[in-house]
């Protein structure tokens, strides 16, 4: 199947994309059925086991374990039909009105109402298209910024205390940080013309936070800007050097 967020291709049985890490409700949907499967089964084949003979138990537990894939199955076709469905009105839909909705996501880039555009995207399964790259992007990179801000401001707003104690909010923020800074955005990581003002002003204000409120050292801030992914625990010890350093207070 297709993420709406990035446009990558992956098994609908996964919980969550394998590249942007975006919820997959069908997923979800298929693990809940696995496991109530399993529970129907074992339940059976307990019940089987004090009532019946070794055998007789036997053919029990395979009918109802056939049923269950078989319920399974009849989901997952329901399912896919339905999803078929959906995309090929979507489908229709964007070949008549591609320029409307087009001009409709320019506005919005313009307006800077991003959660906006990011609906529209994907009400009408836009990611991964490429004539819609631009503004795909720019959701992307504004969902980066978004939760980069949350997570600075809840550490900012802590206490002296809990900003010790904190392993959560500080690390997720330079973790943040450095999708900005790398446009860590999946299938949309080479920069559009459109967007560099918009990732310029991103990136100013993640390395000003690096820079200033946490005291990063420059060869710090060279590794964060680097497309490679840091070493692991590297984050965690970001984190703690910058608790040590403290220069937010």
């Amino acid at each position: 199947m297709t993420c709406k967020s990035c446009g990558g291709n992956y098994r609908a049985r996964e919980l969550l994309c394998p590249f942007c890490g975006r919820e997959n409700a069908l997923g979800r949907v298929w693990k809940a059925r696995r496991d109530e499967a399993e529970q129907a089964y074992e339940a059976a084949r307990k019940e089987a086991g004090r009532r019946y003979s070794p055998y007789v138990a036997d053919r029990i537990l395979s009918r109802v374990l056939a049923l269950e894939i078989l319920a399974g199955l009849v989901f997952f076709l329901l399912v896919g039909g339905f999803s078929l469905a959906e995309g090929l009105c979507r489908e229709a839909y964007v070949s008549l009105r591609g320029e409307s909705i087009a001009r409709e996501l320019e506005a919005l880039a313009q307006e800077r109402e991003f959660v906006q555009m990011e609906t529209l995207l994907d009400r009408w399964g836009l990611y991964g298209r490429e004539e819609f790259y631009p503004w795909c992007q720019a959701s992307l990179m504004a969902r980066d910024y978004e939760s980069f801000t949350e997570h600075r401001i809840a550490f900012l707003a802590m206490d002296e205390e809990e900003k010790r104690e904190d392993d959560y909010h500080l690390e997720y923020s330079i973790r943040d940080a450095r999708d900005i800074l790398t446009l860590d955005c999946g299938l949309y990581s080479e920069l559009a013309p459109e967007n560099r003002a918009l990732y310029e002003e991103y990136c100013r204000e993640a390395s000003a936070y690096l820079t200033w409120t946490l005291g990063c050292t420059g060869e710090e801030l060279a590794a964060l800007s680097e497309q490679e992914e840091p070493p692991y625990g590297e984050y965690e010890r970001m984190a703690e050097r910058a608790r040590e350093r403290g220069s937010w207070r």
